[in-house]
């Protein structure tokens, strides 16, 4: 949702994360703020409302920047702690 006299949503203006998901193979982040722990098998990011959290197998960078991050691997799963307006 687009908050009043906003002319464009909080994923663009950097507000909140964008996590795409492509198949178990690929997951893509955009507006994260860092790196908290990068594991084989776990990577968090720190993001404006808390913490992304990717967990799976032989998780690796496929690309890493300022601006997003794209992670390969064998993706089991995608949580988001600390997100939401009630928090």
């Amino acid at each position: 949702t687009m908050r009043q006299g906003s002319l464009f949503p909080p994923e663009v203006t950097g507000n909140i994360p964008r996590i795409t998901l492509l198949g178990n193979e690929e997951v893509r982040i955009e507006q994260h703020q860092g790196v908290v722990i990068y594991q084989e098998d776990c990577i968090v990011f720190r993001t404006a409302g808390g913490q992304a959290t990717i967990t799976g197998r032989a998780l690796r960078f496929l690309h890493y920047s300022a601006q997003e991050a794209r992670i390969g691997g064998g993706i089991d799963g995608v949580r988001l702690e600390g997100q939401g307006r009630n928090k």
